[in-house]
């Protein structure tokens, strides 16, 4: 599985979202959408659907962004 690292900036824009900076989430958010769009895609194979996956996730990672917590 090829996975991107993690940047300096990315950390610092999760922890600053965590925190409440809602620019940061949005920044985040909208850094999201396309492999988010592309992951939907993938999955559902159906635009319709795959559009309604990724609003719901994204919907879901707004709502919850406090709740995040280091995956390593």
């Amino acid at each position: 599985m090829n996975r991107e690292k993690v940047t300096p900036e990315q950390t610092a824009l999760v922890e600053a979202a965590m925190a409440g900076d809602e620019a940061a989430l949005e920044r985040l958010l909208v850094a999201a959408q396309d492999v988010t769009w592309r992951f939907s895609m993938a999955v559902c194979g159906q635009p319709d659907d795959a559009q309604d996956a990724m609003q719901e996730a994204l919907l879901r990672t707004y709502r919850h962004v406090s709740k995040l917590r280091d995956a390593g």
